[in-house]
């Protein structure tokens, strides 16, 4: 479970959604559950969700792979969004330029 911590704080979530949107392309779906978390999906068995908490110094940015919701399918799938998607989010966030600086 990647755990990204950046500079910047007061991020929103629209500002985050963009950040994976551009990472991902536009054939994912991209869906704020609350003001500090974030269900992204591309297709039916990638999925991951970001969840975004103020600290001092930045904000934490804790990407998690998700699994389908069927029993013999959820730990693999899991496992494999974790070390897959969750990761390509991870990256993209901190690479943002603007996520870098609270100027």
């Amino acid at each position: 479970m990647p755990e990204v911590k950046v500079r910047r704080t007061g991020i929103s979530t629209a500002e985050a959604e963009s950040a994976i949107r551009d990472a991902l392309g536009g054939e994912c779906e991209i869906t704020p559950t609350d003001d500090r978390t974030i269900d992204v999906r591309k297709g039916f068995f990638v999925r991951a969700k970001v969840n975004m908490r103020e600290e001092p110094g930045g904000t934490l940015f804790h990407v998690r792979g998700s699994g389908v919701p069927i029993p013999l399918l959820f730990g693999t799938t899991m496992l494999i969004n974790n070390n897959g998607i969750a990761k390509r989010i991870a990256t993209a966030i901190e690479a943002r330029e603007e996520f870098r600086d609270n100027g």
